[in-house]
């Protein structure tokens, strides 16, 4: 309901009665606050509200503006509806937090290391050396890794399992915690 005299940062609606056609949106209050003298019967002012926005995973959903007039309290109030996004852009995002799972156990440049690493010591197997300590060690770091992969990987299976579904699952759980390298 507006009420006089009109509070200069509150925003609002100028709608046509006869067809309901919005014709402007979020606007001051025309006059200095008080009544509008000689406005058009066929045009209402509404005082424009917002609903709070739930907090989403825009990972999963997104708003959507609904505007809802009221002209029996002179509002017009917008809401924001949650719309789930695609299935394809659910899946995407939920590889993405997979893969972003992933790299919390690597270090910085870790994964180029070990490549090198490894590649010696398969080198050094192929020869029939003994592995070094700094190997083994990074033989251990790889099959800590290869484990945690295997996690993720059931965890993220069951996320594209649910979002097929049409489930919302909680893309932030389940998966395995990283601990520092030996």
């Amino acid at each position: 309901m507006i009420t006089y005299p009109v509070n200069p940062t509150q925003r609002f609606t100028l709608i046509r009665i006869s067809t309901g056609e919005i014709l402007k949106r979020d606007s001051p209050w025309p006059t200095t606050g008080g009544p509008i003298a000689g406005l058009d019967p066929d045009l209402a002012w509404l005082e424009q509200k917002e609903a709070p926005r739930q907090l989403i995973d825009a990972r999963l959903n997104e708003y959507e503006r609904v505007e809802m007039v009221d002209r029996e309290n002179e509002e017009m109030v917008i809401i924001h509806a949650i719309k789930p996004l695609p299935i394809a852009e659910r899946r995407e995002n939920a590889i993405q937090t997979a893969a972003g799972q992933f790299r919390r156990h690597l270090g910085t440049g870790e994964l180029e290391a070990l490549t090198v690493l490894l590649l010696a010591a398969v080198l050094r197997s192929v020869k029939e050396k003994t592995l070094t300590p700094a190997e083994m060690a990074m033989a251990a770091r790889i099959k800590h890794l290869a484990d945690v992969a295997g996690i993720n990987y059931a965890r993220t299976a069951a996320l594209l399992k649910d979002i097929e579904k049409g489930y919302e699952p909680d893309l932030d759980a389940g998966w395995q915690e990283p601990r520092m390298p030996c």
